[in-house]
């Protein structure tokens, strides 16, 4: 949150500075698009989001839990399997 406020600062100073340069040569599409850049830049304020989407972090450390926890959810299906009665050797 900090950050994202930080950032929004920074962009509106930047955003501020190009106002004071009035090149009649640029069109207003060009300026639409360095806010545009700007926004999508300042609207992910963790680094890794700039990469990697967020949905994908997400999904990847539910894996990630899964998969250093293998060893216990295996102990507790071996458990689980030895308490049904028709399952023991």
């Amino acid at each position: 949150m900090i950050l994202n406020k930080l950032f929004g600062t920074i962009g509106n100073i930047f955003m501020l500075l190009i106002s004071f340069f009035n090149i009649p040569g640029i069109p207003n599409d060009v300026l639409e698009s360095a806010y545009d850049f700007l926004d999508m830049l300042f609207s992910n304020a963790s680094l890794l989001g700039l990469f990697i989407r967020i949905n994908t972090i997400k999904q990847v450390a539910v894996i990630l839990i899964v998969i250093l926890n293998f060893r216990h959810i295996y102990n507790l299906g071996k458990f689980i399997i030895s308490k049904i009665p028709f399952f023991k050797k």
